[in-house]
């Protein structure tokens, strides 16, 4: 393929600075184990091995842990829903632990069920990126979208760490599984700490799937773009759509089919909540648990707000490859399966010769008509000649037009295969749901909607 040229094969000192920042985040999951993988820093691929302890402590402490915290977290909502005496304050937060626990144990869920294909899907993105090269890639803002996302999660997953440590020493809560006799500082000493991992592991297994997702679009949208600086025949250009369209469909069916309706969900129903208590609950809860509801509307608007139009900008840029592929195969006549040489040389020769027409045309003119026995003069029989290759040159432009006619509909008959085969590209709802600009309005609409009929029946 025809593409300017690197200066640096892509390696330790080339790689986008959006994934830069990703790294950090997927190193500190797999070193606290927040994902059951392993990870090469040197060739930056993931391994997957479902035999090692370090899968199997993930799945006791992530898998079935949460499971069991998340029944727990459901048993306090509902007790919270039928208690008069506790405050709404209070039962809001509750509803951040179940709505966080119930999205990061689908998380998890589907890390069990599909952990090969994300892997092998991650290590492809790197492999594509990597035949491209980045310096070759258009230039994108993901970085600073990745480097935002670092800032709000690091200070939401401090503050919400303390309201989980905080409601678990509630009589009513976690300590409600733990004896009175045993309900000491010793106990709080065990819990605290944990909280703290809680908190942050389930922080690093939701925004490992999620960078995956921001990788994903931004490889798909530089390809998209790079593929139109460049001037490709239509078989290289077919070769690099296909490449991206085996990035999109892997990664609908590894992670977009669990992922993003949960994390769609997610983010509705923290945004609604999140400011709902920003604006009732200021007076009522401490600084540190109040603090849980405006940096969790941060990061989820943030999320909404970068996450969704990039997918809908990937559909609108592939929406029209179809076509260009079409013109570009109509535009080009090297893609016969007679080549252009052939067929200049054929027709060179038809004129130079004075070819034969068609074999019907052939039989006719060999064919001697009966005609009497009659002494033409000489004039006469050069009238007869002259008729003659008048017809042999009609039938020869006869056949020229006819080879180019055929030719024209051979090769929009290819073209039209060509375009046939580069269906758009799009991250889509539970694997069937485009997200295109109407998908996104809706979205918001039912944000902005949800939100408002929330503080206008609480208020």
């Amino acid at each position: 393929m025809s593409r300017p040229n690197s200066k640096h094969d892509f390696g330790e000192e080339e790689v986008a600075l959006s994934y830069h920042y990703m790294e950090k985040y997927f190193r500190v999951a797999v070193n606290i184990n927040a994902v059951p993988y392993h990870y090469n820093k040197q060739k930056r691929r993931f391994r997957l091995d479902r035999k090692s302890l370090k899968y199997k402590l993930w799945m006791l402490l992530m898998l079935f842990g949460m499971l069991a915290e998340t029944a727990q977290a459901t048993k306090e909502l509902i007790r919270g829903s039928l208690d008069d005496t506790v405050g709404r304050g209070e039962w809001s937060l509750v509803l951040f632990i179940f709505i966080s626990w119930v999205f990061v144990t689908s998380t998890h869920f589907n890390t069990y069920l599909r952990g090969e294909d994300i892997v092998s899907y991650i290590n492809q993105v790197m492999g594509t990126r990597a035949y491209f090269k980045e310096s070759n890639l258009p230039m994108t803002s993901d970085h600073k979208i990745v480097r935002a996302h670092i800032y709000v999660s690091c200070a939401q997953c401090f503050f919400q760490a303390l309201m989980v440590a905080a409601e678990g020493l509630k009589p009513q809560y976690l300590f409600s599984n733990v004896p009175e006799e045993y309900r000491n500082p010793l106990t709080w000493a065990i819990w605290i700490p944990y909280a703290y991992y809680r908190v942050m592991s389930n922080f690093q297994a939701g925004y490992f799937q999620y960078f995956v997702g921001i990788l994903h679009i931004q490889t798909c949208n530089q390809i998209l773009m790079y593929r139109r600086m460049i001037k490709e025949t239509p078989e290289q250009g077919l070769k690099t759509y296909r490449m991206i369209q085996l990035l999109s469909k892997r990664y609908n069916f590894a992670i977009a089919y669990t992922f993003i309706p949960a994390i769609t969900l997610f983010a509705a129903g923290n945004i609604v909540a999140g400011i709902f208590g920003t604006l009732r609950f200021s007076n009522e809860l401490d600084f540190n648990l109040y603090m849980n509801f405006p940096l969790m509307v941060m990061m989820m608007i943030l999320f909404v707000v970068s996450f969704y139009p990039k997918n809908a900008a990937m559909k609108e840029l592939s929406d029209g490859e179809g076509t260009r592929m079409l013109f570009s195969c109509l535009n080009m006549e090297d893609i016969l399966e007679r080549p252009k040489s052939t067929a200049i040389a054929n027709e060179t020769q038809a004129v130079e010769s004075n070819q034969k027409p068609t074999a019907a045309m052939a039989q006719l003119l060999t064919k001697q008509p009966r005609r009497p026995t009659l002494v033409l003069n000489s004039k006469e029989e050069e009238a007869s000649h002259d008729n003659t290759a008048q017809l042999k040159r009609f039938g020869g432009m006869f056949q020229k037009k006819m080879d180019n006619m055929l030719e024209k509909i051979h090769r929009y008959k290819l073209a039209r295969s060509f375009a046939r085969s580069c269906p758009y590209l799009a991250v889509r709802l539970a694997g069937f749901f485009p997200i295109d600009r109407t998908a996104v309005l809706t979205i918001f609409d039912f944000i902005i909607n949800s939100t408002v009929s929330a503080l206008l029946t609480w208020s």
